[in-house]
């Protein structure tokens, strides 16, 4: 549905253009701020020399914030943030608009905390339907937290949660994790990292079916995921010249589909009437092809089917690095990487000790390395 650009099948280039004009405050007074708007063209394309993700947009935004830089009370300093952003397309579409208040605090016994709260209004999106036309999406609230104590310690530690909730049953999502840290000694520092998230969509895209229908159809369903990793990092350094460092991090997400549904009116004023999700009658599942088939009309004929997007990941990436430096500026670099990974259609769900059996029963990927480094003073 967008009307205010031509596409060029032919094209073989892009053109654009794109920046920003900012009006910062940046002082040592307690109050600081920044307001200005940034725009990207729809033809403009950086991706040959960075990273971008979307073009053709107009953005609106202000920051003001409070800083007590000086110790008073219990804390060592503080700091409290408030934000907001408008955004538009080059077709002078209103998309969204969202607020956010930020704070930290640093205490006299260097112990940190930190949260935020985020809304975003109802918005317009241009993308959620992988090129197909606009379309509504609810509002969602974001809070989050965090807490450091002192890293001075030899053994100090993190945790923090984060949760967001959409409007109109939308979806939620909720991530807690927590960060340890030993040091027994200036030579050796391990640290240990867990966290967990459970996501659940009620929106999420899964298909798009343009082939034999007078009509594109977007197929969305309801996704139930789990994710649980644990990043492990050991740093030892055995004289001023040789050091080793490790790192390693098994990782499972597990996710199921289910309440599948087509766009139907994408813009409508009510969630529900946004989409119409299949009836018994109209899907079916086809367990040995793990294929959904589905019967619109109800004539018992196939109209068209995708496959079940349900999945169970699971991967083990660990590195190993000996650094010895055997000359001044000279350095010899011994790499051990390992991968393990497995993607099981058809798997038992989120259960742990199973799934880290799995993990380290697959077929490893083993890459050996050696880097030679050699200072010539000329």
């Amino acid at each position: 549905d967008n009307n205010y650009v031509t596409y060029d099948p032919t094209r073989t280039s892009l053109s654009g253009h794109g920046g920003s004009l900012l009006f910062q405050r940046t002082s040592n007074s307690r109050f600081v701020g920044q307001t200005g708007v940034s725009w990207r063209s729809p033809g403009f394309e950086l991706n040959d020399v960075g990273y971008m993700r979307s073009a053709d947009g107009i953005n609106q935004s202000t920051w003001v914030g409070y800083r007590w830089r000086n110790p008073f009370l219990v804390f060592r300093s503080l700091s409290i943030n408030g934000n907001q952003w408008l955004n538009w397309d080059y077709g002078g579409n209103f998309l969204s608009a969202a607020a956010n208040t930020n704070w930290w605090a640093h205490f006299n016994n260097n112990y940190r905390v930190g949260g935020n709260l985020t809304y975003t209004w109802e918005y317009i999106s241009n993308h959620e339907l992988r090129g197909g036309p606009s379309s509504k999406w609810p509002a969602e609230l974001e809070t989050s937290f965090w807490v450091n104590s002192d890293s001075r310690r030899k053994v100090y530690y993190g945790f923090g949660g984060y949760m967001s909730q959409l409007a109109d049953g939308g979806g939620r999502y909720r991530n807690v994790w927590l960060d340890l840290t030993l040091r027994p000694n200036n030579a050796l520092r391990i640290s240990l990292s867990p966290s967990y998230s459970e996501n659940y969509d009620d929106m999420q895209y899964v298909w798009l079916n343009n082939n034999n229908l007078s009509e594109d159809r977007y197929i969305f369903g309801t996704l139930d995921q789990q994710t649980a990793r644990l990043t492990c990092r050991l740093d030892l350094c055995l004289t001023p010249d040789l050091t080793v460092q490790y790192y390693a991090q098994p990782f499972i997400s597990t996710g199921r589909f289910n309440q599948f549904k087509r766009i139907t009116n994408p813009r409508a004023d009510a969630y529900g009437d946004r989409s119409q999700q299949f009836t018994d009658d109209q899907i079916s599942y086809v367990e040995d092809d793990a294929l959904y088939q589905v019967d619109e009309t109800g004539n018992g004929s196939v109209d068209y089917d995708f496959y079940n997007h349900d999945f169970d990941f699971l991967e083990f990436n660990s590195n190993l690095v000996v650094r010895w430096e055997y000359h001044p500026g000279s350095l010899i670099y011994l790499v051990w990487s390992q991968a393990r990974g497995a993607y099981d259609l058809q798997g038992y769900g989120f259960e742990i000790d199973r799934r880290l059996e799995d993990v380290f029963g697959t077929h490893p990927q083993n890459v050996f390395l050696i880097k030679v480094s050699r200072w010539l003073s000329l």
